[in-house]
């Protein structure tokens, strides 16, 4: 028995090359027998060492197979659709309650659009900090923060009926509670999707705003007229709360929790002026679309639509968001060209989008124009998500908070100078404006592009 030791690290040796060589092969049924294979002989070469080691290798090769499998990575995908559409709630309820909530306070557009600017730049400000604080606090701790700061902004939202202040300081925590969900579920899907889903999973995360839009949209017309707007935001704290229970079910029996560490430096200074583009290309692409997902409810109304068909209109178009998001995820797992050129081909499409709203003036075409405005001009994100992660995976986290920060700062940007153009020139005006920044974003983006590619 003096070889032990040596046995003992070929044990650990045969198992370690097994799990790598699975990773990298995939779930097939081969890798899964050479891993049960070799899994085998390393215990029976483990076991003459130590009887509490051969048992520790017994359930590490149980966890080791358990997070292959698909449940798991749907578990985590679930988890993150959850709790992303628990953050954005407080946004997306406000937006569709806008027509209500101005009246009540007497918000003129500009001052309205300064609401959402003030959400955005409190997105910005905390994006670049988001990175280091999932890196540091790990996963699930910044999940529960980012649904429990969801649940007061929303109690502020509520609140603020009786305090104009009340009411944009709590726009303050939900944009906070919006970008700690960003990058911590950037981090949990590169930590836990597996690579040839990977496109699919990022499609479904980001598809969960425009679906947090559409749920709150359609709220409106059915829940709104059996009570008052601060007492739907109440209730919808409520639910944030239960979704948050709800993931951490999910989570802990699918995924243990473990911190995510990525890298805390940045890329080459080349990378760096790439991603420097990418992100200026990324705020004036989130223009249009933070302006006219705020401003879509209050356009349709000015053109003679209803309250509760303008609510409607806001979740039409947001399910074409989610379809887009989700499709261009499948379609950038089985294909290796789709990125940047690709979100950028979106930004201008959606371009033509918004311009048609500019000439839209009965439901029928506000409803074909914003489809296509939002479905475009709004589902890029995903995939741009996607592009960033996979070109800086060792930098994940970071470079997500730092692209986050552009697209918030075009978030901030866009309400504030919509509303202004349209308490001056009008929504036709509007507009136009907002797709000539989707022509600008899509060509710095496709310039971004051409320069990878050199």
């Amino acid at each position: 028995m003096g070889d032990r030791p040596e046995r003992v690290a070929g044990g650990r040796g045969l198992r370690r090359a097994a799990v790598v060589a699975s990773s990298r092969v995939g779930d097939s049924k081969y890798a899964r027998w050479a891993l049960a294979g070799a899994s085998l002989i390393s215990d029976r070469v483990w076991t003459l060492g130590d009887g509490s080691q051969a048992r520790r290798v017994y359930r590490e090769r149980r966890e080791v197979t358990h997070s292959k499998r698909g449940h798991s990575q749907v578990g985590v995908v679930t988890s993150v659709v959850v709790l992303t559409v628990a953050a954005h709630v407080p946004l997306f309820l406000v937006i569709a309650l806008s027509s209500r909530i101005t009246r009540h306070h007497g918000l003129t557009e500009t001052a309205f659009g300064l609401a959402f600017s003030i959400y955005f730049l409190a997105s910005a400000a905390f994006s670049p900090a988001a990175g280091r604080i999932v890196e540091s606090r790990g996963l699930y701790v910044s999940f529960g923060t980012s649904a429990a700061v969801a649940v007061i902004s929303l109690i502020g939202l509520a609140s603020g009926a009786y305090s104009v202040v009340v009411f944009m300081v709590s726009f303050v925590f939900a944009g906070f509670g919006a970008t700690v969900v960003q990058s911590a579920s950037a981090g949990a899907l590169v930590l836990h999707a597996h690579s040839g889903n990977q496109g699919l999973a990022f499609g479904i995360k980001q598809a969960a705003i425009p679906l947090t839009a559409m749920i709150s949209g359609a709220a409106v017309p059915v829940l709104l007229p059996l009570t008052t707007w601060p007492v739907l935001l109440v209730l919808a704290a409520g639910c944030c709360g239960l979704a948050f229970v709800a993931a951490r079910v999910f989570q802990s029996a699918q995924a243990p929790p473990q911190p995510f560490r990525g890298g805390s430096e940045l890329p080459p200074l080349e990378d760096r002026m790439v991603l420097a583009a990418l992100t200026t290309g990324a705020m004036f692409s989130a223009i249009p679309a933070s302006a006219g997902v705020s401003f879509l409810v209050l356009s349709a109304e000015a053109n003679g639509v209803s309250m509760n068909s303008a609510a409607l209109v806001l979740s039409a178009a947001s399910l074409g968001g989610i379809i887009v998001r989700v499709i261009l995820g499948l379609v950038a797992d089985r294909s290796q060209s789709v990125g940047i050129s690709s979100v950028a081909s979106c930004v201008l499409i959606g371009g033509i989008g918004f311009a048609s709203l500019a000439f839209a003036s009965d439901l029928g075409s506000i409803v074909a124009s914003a489809v296509v405005a939002l479905s475009a001009g709004w589902g890029w994100s995903g995939l741009f998500a996607l592009a960033v992660v996979k070109r800086y995976s060792a930098f994940a986290s970071r470079v997500t908070g730092i692209t986050q920060a552009g697209m918030y700062l075009g978030g901030v940007v866009g309400p504030v100078v919509f509303g202004l153009v349209v308490s001056r020139w009008g929504y036709s005006v509007a507009w136009l404006v907002t797709s000539a920044s989707a022509g600008a974003g899509g060509g710095l983006l496709l310039a971004a592009q051409s320069v990878v590619r050199r």
